[in-house]
């Protein structure tokens, strides 16, 4: 059994697709649950937080990215007592899945937590999971990252978000842990980050 890293793992969705008239996880969100099968079958953490709504793009979505990731996992035999869900409408984001998953994160008693995505998201969701762990009541110690997804694409997406995200966190550094999804709104439609991504063709994927 390998060196347990965390208590908790926080697994982002990466949103979904429709094939057939099914609903199936993306790619990437595949990967990030299958990276969390492979940490709890070695013992590396305990349980996890699945954390993703889905993309509010006008598709009529039966199923959070979270639901389809605890469907994966529990194909792997996971126990359903390894997994708590967090599917609220505004985990659409890093933002979002950090600050609703740290209430479930902190009402668990874990203390150390291991963020869970692939190699080009890592970096800039390392930084909002600081920043928010820095307002929470547990410790992020890194993340654990699944095979590359998106190629150099999505290397220069997350140059984009980083940017953002860096900026967004100077401006917001003594906002409460609650405040910060509504101060969000307000920084997207003051910024017009929204413009910019469409601008850059980084719609997709560039979750903030």
């Amino acid at each position: 059994m390998s060196r347990q890293l965390a208590d908790i793992g926080l697994v982002h969705g990466a949103g979904f697709e429709f094939r057939d008239g099914m609903q199936l996880a993306s790619m990437a969100t595949e990967a990030r649950a299958l990276q969390a099968v492979q940490l709890i079958e070695s013992g590396q953490i305990g349980r996890v937080v699945l954390s993703g709504y889905g993309p509010l793009d006008g598709v009529k979505q039966k199923k959070s990215e979270a639901e389809l990731m605890w469907t994966i996992m529990r194909s792997y035999h996971i126990p359903s007592c390894k997994m708590s869900l967090d599917d609220d409408p505004s985990s659409t984001s890093t933002l979002g899945n950090w600050v609703n998953a740290a209430e479930i994160i902190e009402d668990g008693g874990a203390e150390t937590v291991v963020g869970i995505t692939d190699k080009a998201h890592a970096r800039r969701a390392l930084l909002i999971g600081h920043f928010v762990a820095s307002k929470s009541e547990f410790d992020l110690v890194g993340y654990q990252s699944s095979i590359e997804i998106g190629g150099v694409s999505a290397h220069v997406r997350e140059i984009a978000g980083s940017l953002v995200t860096k900026k967004f966190i100077r401006d917001n550094k003594d906002a409460d842990r609650g405040d910060l999804l509504e101060k969000y709104q307000q920084f997207k439609r003051a910024s017009k980050v929204q413009h910019v991504k469409e601008l850059l063709h980084l719609k997709k994927g560039f979750s903030y």
